[in-house]
């Protein structure tokens, strides 16, 4: 933590708020690979947004938490801590979906966008993600793949063959973690707290994003394009059984994609 971001986490809100008047005070939660690079990126030309700031950080004290070796409190009272050292308008972060609950408790008057994707659109993007960067890499993909995914919860079965020999989880692990995200950010807010925006569809919902955090319309920038689009693709979806993957899908997303605000955005 470097001087600057030590003296604002000892400050008193009142002061920061004097000091760096906020517009707003927003997250985004999506899964990874559902466009919270983008939404960070229309907002941080006119509000202070960021993706993911120290991420190594968050990672270690997330995968801490889950453990339990920091307790509830404590995870709040550091996510209130490291709140005021970045001192954001907007912050987009997957991670930040690792029990939105308390995050919520944390700052109960913020707004929330979450993005999603389609599971099997959302499925291919993830596939290459983890191939690309495989929790072999070091301890910041080990820890989020630990939390987030949690491959020790899950088995293989015949048809995960082609992700298991080259590396990648079985099915269940990273639809079941789909759902769960979804549900966790979805029931831990109020309705009226949450927008659920469909990852291709971010640019062209502006406007209501404007409206949602009450802000006008000309300062959200316009998108230019997707951000953080993976490069080197692996294709390890078309390798799997398509009547296998759509009854998982159905099986284990099938609740979360008939909710009425995920399946309206979805239908976009």
């Amino acid at each position: 933590m470097n001087f600057r971001h030590r003296l604002k986490a000892m400050a008193p809100a009142a002061l920061l708020q004097w000091a760096y008047p906020r517009t707003m005070r927003a997250f985004c939660i999506g899964t990874p690979k559902s466009g919270t690079t983008s939404i960070a990126g229309i907002f941080n030309v006119n509000f202070r947004a960021d993706h993911e700031p120290h991420e190594r950080e968050f990672i270690a004290k997330m995968r801490e938490h889950f453990r339990g070796e920091v307790s509830d409190d404590q995870y709040v009272r550091w996510l209130q801590i490291r709140d005021k050292r970045f001192w954001l308008d907007m912050e987009a972060n997957c991670f930040l979906g690792h029990r939105p609950d308390l995050l919520r408790r944390a700052f109960p008057e913020a707004k929330f966008l979450l993005t999603v994707r389609h599971p099997e659109r959302w499925l291919d993007s993830v596939f290459d993600n983890n191939l690309n960067y495989p929790a072999t890499l070091g301890p910041g993909e080990a820890g989020w793949h630990e939390v987030l995914l949690r491959p020790a919860d899950f088995s293989y079965s015949a048809g995960d063959e082609p992700l298991r020999s080259v590396g990648l989880y079985p099915l269940a692990a990273y639809l079941t973690y789909w759902s769960r995200s979804n549900a966790e950010a979805l029931d831990s807010s109020p309705t009226e707290d949450v927008l659920v925006v469909e990852t291709e569809q971010i640019d062209g919902r502006r406007a209501q994003i404007a409206d949602f955090l009450g802000i006008p319309l000309e300062s959200i920038a316009q998108d230019h394009g997707r951000h953080n689009v993976t490069t080197q693709k692996h294709g390890a979806l078309a390798t799997l059984d398509p009547d296998y993957v759509e009854e998982s899908i159905a099986s284990l997303c099938g609740d979360e994609l008939a909710r009425p605000r995920i399946a309206e955005a979805l239908s976009r």
